[in-house]
């Protein structure tokens, strides 16, 4: 792991490694889309945007035919099978694993970019330097999510508590194995360290930032929820069924790309509630200040 101990912030970066309270956090998460948003915007197009796409367009094909399943259906009524063969199609195992393959380099951009701001500083990495660094942690990042999602589906299917409470410190595992590049296992065991007294705060943090991503993801879906309406409006006027329009998949795939674009939210606010509890625990940046003046 690079070593960031001789760095220091210039007046218009953010400061990373720095003590926050709740309010705190999400205003800095804000404050750092605002500032850096053409550099990390950029990152995100150009690497993580084919995915989304792939899976937006994909969902629209899926959902299209979704809604066109009971005409299908009918229309192979002599077939058992009928039903799940119309659920089961290529468009529904392209949009799986777009998706699984877009939340994971969502993870690793995401920590990547964090990790090159904290080493090299706001002005000391380009966007390719962020995708070599993702594409180094991919297979972590990958792996770590099966692990993680195994343990808190095993605790909600279960116990439901456990399964939220494990969520909360598992949400730190990323950014400890990228930033600090600990194993599975010391990863495992510093996230709970870290979240020990502060696991409401982190909670509350993830909750809100995520609510926020949510609802700032249904205001590009309106488009393709208007439609639909006046679509539906517009069937029953006529009498009769109609097939899914293109334009309401366009409308559909350009709602799903924007929405899952916003999702990179709550993995900053999380950065930075990773950042804040490691200043609370080991006080690395008054260790190094200390070190810088005793130089």
């Amino acid at each position: 792991m690079e070593n960031n101990e001789n760095y220091s912030y210039p007046q218009d970066a953010v400061e990373l490694r720095h003590l926050r309270n709740f309010n705190e956090v999400i205003n800095a998460t804000f404050n750092f889309v605002k500032q850096d948003y053409v550099r990390l915007f950029r990152v995100l197009l150009y690497y993580l945007g084919p995915i989304i796409l792939i899976q937006a367009i994909a969902g629209a094909y899926y959902q299209a035919s979704i809604l066109n399943l009971p005409q299908s259906v009918g229309q192979d009524g002599g077939n058992p099978f009928a039903l799940f063969q119309n659920m089961f199609t290529t468009e529904y195992y392209i949009l799986i694993i777009a998706s699984v393959i877009g939340s994971v380099l969502n993870i690793s951009i995401i920590y990547s970019y964090f990790k090159l701001y904290d080493i090299r500083g706001k002005d000391g990495f380009e966007h390719d330097d962020v995708w070599r660094e993702a594409m180094s942690n991919f297979l972590n990042v990958f792996l770590t999510s099966i692990v993680v999602g195994t343990f808190i589906f095993i605790g909600l299917f279960l116990f439901l508590i456990p399964g939220i409470y494990i969520f909360v410190p598992f949400s730190l595992m990323f950014a400890i194995r990228i930033i600090e590049g600990h194993g599975m296992g010391d990863s495992f065991n510093r996230a709970f360290y870290l979240v020990k007294n502060n696991w409401w705060t982190t909670f509350g943090i993830i909750f809100i930032v995520t609510m926020i991503a949510y609802f700032a993801g249904l205001i590009f879906t309106l488009p393709q929820a208007a439609f639909s309406m006046w679509d539906v409006f517009t069937s029953v006027s006529e009498g009769g069924e109609k097939e899914v329009s293109i334009l309401y998949m366009v409308l559909l795939a350009f709602g799903q790309f924007f929405a899952s674009l916003m999702l990179v939210l709550p993995q900053i606010a999380i950065g930075f509630q990773y950042f804040s509890l490691v200043e609370e625990k080991d006080s690395t940046n008054l260790h190094r200040d200390v070190e810088t003046l005793g130089r």
